[in-house]
């Protein structure tokens, strides 16, 4: 069947083969084929064969089956449950059902609708869509072109959507809606130019883009290695490989997995892992998790750094918990008012802030962290290390700062030895390139047992180190012995004559017996000092004494022994006493003795029982005539 151009049919059923250059009112195509260059002015309904429309079909048209290829205009809806090719104008709505298949460029002035396992390509440019709904298990695909939307149109996914080299976009305030269980890809190329909220999943292979902004909800997944030119939140799970234009805030578990930038502010109240490089301006990491406790390891910590990874530019501001691993790197500015857990050798920050109250954690009961600090730091909070006796070594957590140092900070000391006594020797705790801390306090060292500990500044080195050598009290303790004895030997016990009463003075008889005593007492005090490793100490002694002697001399004169004048008698005696000798407390934090504190006294008591005898003998051998 042939319809001129001056031909009209009011209603044509087709099985065979008619083309139409005239007009048509009503067309049902069952099978064969129709070609329509004129006009169709009513409904078109295809359940076979194939229809091909270069000029109009004013109606709507539903096509149940065989195939429709327009590149005219279908002036009406169109339902599709068969195979549609469109490269001109619709002027309605497209629903696509069932097994329906649609390739489609050129113009939908209408919404799109896929569902059941019909799926959609769109090739080449497709504008006036007013919004677009695909579900079903059929795929919708904009491979290449741009597709625009009409004003603040919205597209709806609940199925598998694609956005291969081509745009997406829209005159308006456009949103892409990929719904709970759908499926979003975006390949190289391809460009999401409108908002994009996101509770299925999203892959944006890198040269692909978000233009607009990108929120991600709690049960959300985005793999980012493309862009996004706007804002992203995200509530679910975000792995970062590529770039954001504007802020990221995330509340969620958020992977820095390639190399990254984030332009805009970055705010973590969630889970943060960087396991490679992640340029941003300024990082906020404020999310709530578990107070700090000496059992806290980096796994512990909201905001985590893996030996991979590394944050560079801008500032670092942390109210909550940070885990470096080692040969984490962040060269970032970094303010501190809360936690940062280090294991191992990493760089902790560019300049870097610690404020009063916040902890630096390196204590693991190894002794081996380094934290690096690549600019200046100001340290005014806690400080954990451990210190530890390697071999014959004494090795200990350093923090080395390559710009200037200052504050008031608090260093506390972990000894991971039994034994205090093995760890001696020096070992940098804070090394610099200039400057000095404004005061410094320590804690966790002895001040009690055979080895001390200080923490001192050696300008000569450019670090404070931690300095060990023998108590004070020890060699005060042997020290106030040696003086004991002195005093023993010059005060208490002085060297006395026997010769108390003298010989016997002549008169009738030539012998005679005397007998003396005597009483001792008194106080007296010494001071010495001893030296050790970390400077010399002074001690004092008072000593308080007692005695008593008795003595018995019988003395002959006038050769009253065969010539000879004797004297001989015998002593007893009796020497008793104590001695003090105050111990002051060592302070760590000087390196020297605070006489104001007083932590023991050495108190001695000394006695001494005595009994000695004499005898002197003289003669003379002169001529008396």
């Amino acid at each position: 069947l042939v319809i001129n151009t001056n031909g009209n049919v009011t209603t044509l059923n087709n099985s065979a083969t008619a083309s139409n250059a005239g007009t048509v009112g009503a067309l049902t195509n069952s099978d064969g084929s129709f070609t329509n260059t004129g006009s169709v002015t009513g409904d078109a309904t295809i359940s076979g064969g194939s229809v091909t429309n270069s000029n109009t079909i004013a109606g709507a048209t539903v096509l149940s089956g065989g195939s429709l290829d327009n590149s005219g205009t279908l002036g009406g809806a169109v339902t599709n449950s068969a195979t549609l090719v469109s490269t001109g104008t619709i002027n309605g709505d497209l629903t696509n059902q069932g097994n329906a298949t649609a390739s489609l460029s050129g113009t939908v002035s209408g919404a799109i609708t896929t569902q059941d396992s019909a799926s959609v390509t769109v090739n080449g440019d497709l504008d006036s869509v007013t919004s677009i709904t695909h579900g079903g298990s059929g795929t919708f695909a904009i491979n290449s072109g741009t597709t625009a939307l009409a004003g603040a149109g919205t597209v709806t996914n609940s199925g598998s959507f694609t956005l291969a080299s081509a745009t997406l976009d829209a005159t308006g305030d456009a949103v892409f809606a990929n719904t709970v269980g759908a499926n979003l890809s975006i390949g190289a190329g391809g460009n999401l130019d409108v908002d994009l909220n996101n509770d299925g999943t999203v892959q944006i292979a890198d040269g692909g883009s978000v233009g607009g902004t990108l929120q991600n909800g709690s049960g959300g997944s985005v793999n980012l290695d493309g862009s996004v030119g706007g804002d992203l939140s995200n509530a679910g799970t975000v792995d970062l490989s590529g770039s954001v234009a504007g802020t990221l805030g995330n509340t969620g578990t958020l992977t820095v997995d390639g190399a990254s930038t984030v332009t805009g502010t970055l705010t973590n109240v969630g889970s943060m892992f960087v396991n490679d490089t992640l340029a941003h301006g300024n990082l906020t990491n404020s999310a709530s998790g578990p107070a700090w406790s000496d059992t806290m390891l980096v796994t512990d910590a909201v905001l985590q750094v893996s030996g991979s990874g590394a944050l560079t530019s801008g500032t670092l501001t942390n109210s909550s918990s940070i885990g470096l691993s080692d040969g984490a790197t962040i060269t970032s500015a970094v303010i501190n008012s809360g936690t940062i857990i280090a294991d191992g050798n990493v760089t902790g920050a560019g300049d870097f802030t610690h404020q009063t109250g916040a902890i630096l954690d390196l204590g693991d009961d190894a002794g081996d962290d380094v934290f690096v600090i690549a600019g200046d730091a100001v340290l005014n909070g806690t400080i954990e290390l451990d210190i530890t006796l390697e071999g014959e070594e004494l090795v200990g957590d350093q923090i080395q700062v390559a710009g200037a140092v200052s504050g008031n900070a608090t260093f506390n000391f972990n000894l991971t030895d039994a034994d205090a006594v093995d760890l001696l020797g020096t070992v940098n705790v804070l090394s610099y390139g200039s400057g000095q801390l404004d005061s410094y306090s320590v804690n966790g060292l002895p001040n009690s047992g055979a080895a001390v500990f200080a923490l001192v500044n050696n300008t000569d080195a450019d670090a404070y180190q931690l300095q060990s050598g023998a108590n004070p009290a020890v060699g005060g303790l042997a020290t106030g012995l040696a003086l004991t004895q002195s005093l023993i030997g010059s005060v208490v016990n002085r060297p006395t004559s026997p010769f108390v009463t003298g010989l016997a003075v002549p008169g009738d008889e030539p012998c005679g017996f005397g007998t003396w005593s005597r009483a001792t007492g008194g106080r007296a005090t010494a001071s010495g000092s001893s030296e050790t490793a970390l400077g010399t100490y002074n001690s004092e002694l008072t000593a308080s004494y007692h005695g008593m002697q008795i003595g018995a001399d019988y003395s002959c004169f006038g050769g009253a022994f065969n010539g000879w004048d004797l004297s001989f008698g015998g002593v007893a005696g009796y020497n008793g006493g104590t001695t003090t000798q105050p111990v002051y407390f060592f302070d760590a934090n000087t390196g020297q003795v605070n006489t104001d504190v007083l932590t023991s006294t050495n108190r001695t008591s000394f006695s001494q029982s005595y009994g000695s005898a004499y005898i002197a003998a003289s003669r003379s051998f002169a001529d008396s005539g």
